[in-house]
């Protein structure tokens, strides 16, 4: 432990994995790391005593600020640093958290950091919180999840300051993980709602919740509920600006979202989110000119610092990405792949660029290009399915049916769930032309799993036609149609 008179507290359950990781990157930075358990069934508790913290025992109420108030209790320094056992800092960040507890003087301040989390989907998300802050009795958190400190630090009159310190965050990453934690935080604002009902940061994250749960009529009208009870420069504001367009969106309400969008950018015009997806309401208004100036002027503007969430790769490689997808649907090729490359080139991880660059290469019969990405997929064990995809279009596109088919059927087997192998194996045997009854089967298993396929069914009737099979090519015609 050092001797900067800081805290380090934290709240657990079931940890005993992720706990040493979260623990060594803050231990020698901090006095004492206070843990608070809050009823695990596996080794947590001997865990953290051998790691040199010390814990507490704390019963769960379905209150994550009553846990977390139960360990800034017994904290003993003059400063409180919270982290959460799924949190860990990397060794850049670790020294810049020395450099800034270093500095610190007896003043009522309190500083925000960023915590990144990683997404089932790839694209980091960024979150500013308030993460250290003086240790008094009138500094509490509030709300059963999502909790806060802020407002009490304000109503204490304590400045809050902003870092460029970023904790890494792996909470979210497994999408069964992230779904199990989106219903229990629906289910714990809910509550709070029930005594809350006017609380527009209440409203905002139970809107969101409901939004990524798919209930996305209901989430409107919380999200539009806590645009109106939101008091003039809540932190949540913004955001839900964003959320709400991106609901009215999805239902097709696209005159209501253009709108949402543009009292945002009134609002706060220096947002990168809300320009981000004024870029993409344009994109879908067919305004490409007007998108692509967006998306320029996104990725010129400078970082701001507020409280709220915003994605952290759209101005490093979410936009630059959207452009290139622009400049694909306008015909210019050779700009399109100059902006994945640059892409890729700063951020190798980006799936999604990679993945446009052999679309060019397919398109263009750069049999090497495409082979070096397949290479690139098949060396990591979480892009492997993506790689085998890419290697099976490859045989298609050089008409290699057999090898391709023969890849498609075990991917189909290793996961009967899974669309992209079996669009493509229907590509394959509506290309190929020598087994209709194959085809026609893909097709309706493709349908089966997923019915809002336009173009699966746009083929199955053209398939049906051709056999002469009209009557049941009308019905099906009908289907596609619903």
């Amino acid at each position: 432990m050092s001797n900067f008179d800081v805290s380090a507290c934290l709240i657990v359950k079931n940890a005993e994995t992720s706990l040493p990781r979260s623990v060594a990157s803050i231990a020698d930075l901090v006095r004492e790391v206070i843990v608070v358990d809050t009823d695990s069934k596996d080794a947590t508790v001997a865990r953290a005593q051998a790691l040199g913290c010390r814990v507490y025992q704390f019963s769960w109420v379905d209150d994550f600020a009553a846990a977390r108030n139960e360990s800034i209790r017994h904290a003993t320094s003059r400063w409180i640093f919270w982290f959460d056992d799924d949190e860990y800092l990397d060794e850049p960040n670790r020294q810049k958290l020395r450099v800034l507890l270093a500095s610190l003087v007896d003043e009522n301040a309190a500083y925000m950091m960023t915590q990144r989390s990683a997404s089932p989907t790839g694209s980091a998300r960024d979150l500013q919180h308030v993460r250290l802050f003086r240790n008094h009795p009138r500094i509490r958190w509030q709300y059963r999840v999502h909790e806060q400190i802020a407002p009490a630090l304000l109503l204490a009159g304590h400045t809050i300051r902003p870092t460029d310190i970023v904790i890494q965050h792996s909470g979210y990453q497994d999408a069964q993980v992230h779904l199990q934690k989106l219903q229990r935080n629906a289910r714990l604002l809910e509550l709070d709602l029930q005594d809350h009902p006017n609380d527009g940061f209440l409203l905002f994250n139970l809107g969101t919740a409901y939004e990524e749960l798919g209930h996305t009529a209901e989430a409107i009208t919380l999200l539009r509920q806590s645009l109106e009870r939101s008091p003039a420069g809540f932190s949540t504001i913004r955001d839900t600006y964003a959320a709400l367009l991106q609901c009215q969106r999805r239902l097709g309400q696209k005159d209501e979202a253009w709108a949402v969008c543009l009292e945002g950018r009134r609002r706060f015009p220096d947002d990168v989110s809300l320009l981000f997806w004024q870029s993409q309401l344009l994109r879908d208004r067919g305004d490409l000119a007007g998108a692509e100036r967006s998306l320029l002027e996104l990725m010129a503007m400078k970082p701001g610092s507020y409280l709220g969430a915003a994605d952290a790769g759209i101005r490093k490689y979410i936009a630059p990405h959207t452009l290139g997808l622009i400049y694909w649907e306008q015909g210019r090729v050779q700009e399109a792949e100059k902006q994945w490359q640059a892409v890729v080139a700063n951020h190798p991880d980006y799936k999604d660029s990679w993945q446009m660059l052999a679309e060019i290469y397919l398109t263009q019969k750069r049999w090497t290009d495409v082979e070096a990405i397949i290479t690139r997929c098949e060396a990591k064990a979480e892009w492997a399915s993506d790689g085998a995809i890419l290697r099976a279009r490859l045989h298609l596109a050089k008409k290699e049916f057999a090898a391709a088919r023969t890849i498609l059927n075990q991917l189909i087997a290793q996961n009967p769930q899974a669309m992209a192998p079996r669009f493509y194996l229907t590509h394959l045997l509506l290309g190929e032309g020598q087994d209709w009854q194959a085809a026609e089967q893909a097709l309706r298993d493709l349908l089966k799993i997923d019915p809002r396929q336009p173009q699966g069914w746009y083929n199955l009737v053209a398939l049906l036609r051709r056999r002469n099979r009209l009557p049941e090519a009308r019905r099906m015609c009908a289907r596609g149609a619903d």
